[in-house]
């Protein structure tokens, strides 16, 4: 896989308050089986992230997968892409609190349709070792727990 910004710009704000988060970046990644991205607090590593995740669009410039622009595909389509292309791990967990951590696995996988919600979601857990933990809510899993739930969904 291969991931190129080009003349990246963006803004956050209104004109009277606009800042400038990114100003003119480019990058190329290509065949990167892991990434790390380090800099000050406040260099934009976040916001740099948000985009090659397709978590959020450049206010300017040009993002491409494989030669392929990603800058009109529909929110569907980016779903498709962080689903089956981008790994992320989010600082927060963002886990259902009402929901058991099993249950938690399922979720994409019942937007997917996937078959085998619940036996995939439960090979997926015991892969990062919690067989043990699939009736357990986020609020009786340690932090590094939480982490794993996260990861398998």
């Amino acid at each position: 896989m291969r991931l190129d910004l080009s003349k990246i710009w963006k803004s956050y704000g209104e004109r009277a308050s606009q800042f400038w988060a990114l100003r003119d970046v480019s990058l190329t990644i290509a065949d990167a089986p892991r990434i790390g991205i380090i800099g000050a607090s406040g260099s934009g590593k976040s916001t740099l992230l948000h985009l090659l995740g397709f978590l959020d669009t450049p206010t300017r410039g040009l993002i491409l997968l494989d030669g392929a622009p990603v800058n009109g595909l529909s929110d569907r389509q980016l779903s498709l892409v962080r689903r089956n292309r981008i790994g992320f791990v989010f600082q927060q967990y963002y886990l259902n609190e009402s929901l058991t951590a099993l249950q938690n696995v399922m979720v994409p996988l019942e937007l997917a349709r996937a078959r085998d919600r619940q036996t995939t979601a439960a090979r997926v857990l015991a892969q990062v070792g919690l067989a043990n933990k699939l009736g357990s809510y986020p609020a009786e899993l340690s932090g590094g727990e939480q982490q794993r739930v996260a990861i398998a969904r």
